[in-house]
């Protein structure tokens, strides 16, 4: 990845090329979507303790969303 600086007046611009941008783009587009994802999740825990229910193992979660990838129709749902 090649860097150019552009000095225009007191404003400083970066170039760089399209490919590079693109890569660079996808790479803050998911960093946002997984900050996201972190933040409802931490959100839906606290609500749950100040609620005084119990957690869903993370390894629960994991396996049943596993399983939807694999077979999105096949999917038996945890009863407790």
């Amino acid at each position: 990845m090649t860097l150019q600086t552009l000095k225009i007046g007191r404003k400083e611009f970066v170039l760089l090329g399209k490919r590079d941008f693109n890569r660079l783009a996808a790479l803050a587009e998911q960093q946002i979507e997984d900050d996201y994802w972190t933040a409802a999740a931490l959100d839906a825990e606290a609500r749950a303790r100040a609620a005084r229910q119990t957690p869903i193992p993370f390894e629960d979660v994991e396996r049943e969303l596993d399983a939807l990838r694999k077979s999105p129709r096949k999917i038996r749902r945890r009863r407790r």
